[in-house]
């Protein structure tokens, strides 16, 4: 009597109680926002390279950070050249002068803080620790490619970065049809932008080698939900 009285409490009527375990269960699980994966999948897993060990996985992500570094300095150099060359040459008058520190002030907040140290150069590190433990032979090869999203992230990703690139290029020509005291001034903003940038990133490798990794999507191709659901906690639906 005990028992047809719980089956009659719990099963509404006589229909046992485990007849309406599966469903009762599932909505359990899925009140508490749990998604159980399949018992069994015919899907074959994503082949991925070994990851690296020992010295081979600095050399990979230095060179992905180094390639990174180098590009930046080329420029730096190159820029810096021009802008010292012509304005050794040209006094500023105070109009210039204010024009100079405002650019300044604007161009190493938007473009070494906000775009450098708190975008690119987070990325540019922690793809590069994941090209150690995920290495293919072209993205080895292509490390500061890689490392740039220039290649194998997310589409929208890859036109960002590829549309940056080719503003780049337009910016370029178009400052060096400026006259040339605006040009260096121009110039000098932007070999600061890129020094504050460099430093970013150097920093940002070496914490990662101590064991400290920036904290930012890696944006790989497919896997933008599950990065961005690692840096938030889900809630129960």
């Amino acid at each position: 009597m005990v028992g047809s009285a719980g089956n009659l409490r719990l099963g509404r009527g006589n229909e046992p109680l485990r007849s309406r375990g599966r469903g009762t269960g599932g909505s359990r699980e899925r009140r508490a926002g749990v998604r159980l994966a399949p018992v069994l999948s015919h899907e074959p897993p994503r082949p991925i390279a070994p990851p690296a060990r020992g010295p081979w996985r600095h050399v990979i992500t230095l060179w992905g950070v180094g390639g990174v570094v180098l590009l930046l300095v080329e420029a730096i150099w190159r820029l810096a050249d021009t802008a010292v060359t012509i304005l050794a040459r040209e006094e500023l008058t105070s109009g210039q002068m204010a024009m100079f520190v405002a650019w300044l002030a604007f161009i190493v907040y938007v473009e070494g803080y906000r775009a450098f140290q708190k975008r690119f150069s987070p990325r540019v590190v922690v793809r590069a620790l994941h090209l150690a433990d995920d290495p293919r032979p072209l993205h080895v090869l292509l490390a500061p490619l890689y490392c740039m999203t220039l290649l194998h992230a997310t589409r929208r990703r890859l036109v960002a970065s590829w549309i940056l690139v080719i503003g780049i290029i337009g910016i370029i020509l178009l400052v060096r049809a400026m006259p040339p005291i605006y040009r260096a001034i121009t110039d000098a903003g932007v070999v600061v932008a890129l020094t504050w940038g460099t430093v970013a990133t150097l920093a940002l490798y070496v914490r990662a080698l101590l064991g400290v990794a920036p904290s930012v999507p890696l944006e790989l191709p497919g896997e933008a939900a599950p990065s961005a659901a690692r840096l938030s906690p889900s809630r129960p639906g």
